[in-house]
Formats: C-alpha cells, sequence, structure tokens
C-alpha cells in the first residue's frame, strides 16, 4: 500500500482493474492504494458535476447533471468533473462510501483545479466489473 501524507481521501482499485490508468490530475489527492475484491455488478449510472459554488458535498443531488439520482453507488458508474469552475473546489465524499468505474476530472478552462476529499468514513473504489477502471485528467 502506498501512502501520501496530508490527503484525505482513500481509493481502493478492485483486483480485478489492475491494469488501471492514472494521470496526475491538477488537484486530485490520493491518500492510499489498496487492493479489494471486486463485488457485484449492477447497471451503470452517470453523472455530471454541474455545480460551482460552496456546498461541494458528492451526496447533494442537485449538483449533479443526473439530479434526483446521486451517481458513485454501483461498479461502472461514469463521473465526470469537468465543468467550468470559478475558484478552486473540493468535493467532499460525505454521507457514503463511492464506487466509480471511470473517473474525468479537470476544470473546463485549466484555470482551477478539483479536489476530493472525504469525510465521516467516506472512500473512493474504483471497480469497472470486467473491465479496466479509468482515472482521466482533462484540461
Amino acid at each position: 500500500m502506498k501512502t501520501k501524507r496530508n490527503n484525505p481521501l482513500v481509493v481502493r482499485i478492485a483486483s480485478r482493474t489492475r491494469n488501471l490508468l492514472l494521470s496526475q490530475a491538477s488537484g486530485l489527492r490520493l491518500l492510499a492504494l489498496s487492493a479489494v475484491a471486486i463485488t457485484g455488478t449492477a447497471s451503470a449510472a452517470s453523472g455530471d458535476w454541474s455545480h460551482d459554488g460552496t456546498n461541494n458535498n458528492w451526496s447533494t443531488a442537485t449538483s449533479w447533471s443526473s439530479n434526483p439520482t446521486v451517481p458513485g453507488t454501483d461498479a461502472g458508474d461514469v463521473i465526470t468533473f469537468t465543468n467550468n469552475i470559478t475558484a478552486a473546489r473540493a468535493i467532499t465524499i460525505d454521507t457514503t462510501p463511492r464506487t466509480v468505474g471511470s473517473l474525468t476530472i479537470g476544470d473546463s478552462n485549466n484555470t482551477h483545479g478539483f479536489t476530493i476529499a472525504a469525510s465521516g468514513g467516506g472512500n473512493l473504489t474504483f471497480d469497472n466489473g470486467m473491465s479496466n477502471a479509468t482515472l482521466t485528467e482533462n484540461g
């Protein structure tokens, strides 16, 4: 397990995603990478972060294009944080752990950065079922 200090997010990578493609995403902080077992695959949900403000909790449904559905609950979910933001934004995984198959992150005009943080035991798991999970920098 690799650990970087002072970073609030735990990322778990499912064993079938060992070929995970990682890019250096501006503002993305990873605390740890560890292997976990694959969980069951459900139908994937897509969600684009569409919020540029101060309430940046992942669980806020109105911040997502998929409102009222909050994505990041099943293996294979496709998540993007690529809207134009007016300042650096920290998205907080608050109420529950999240699972994604694909995450694309980056300010659309490349002037500010997103940080994914966690509180209350939240974490982010990359699991794309039988396919490779991906983390991509945009911008």
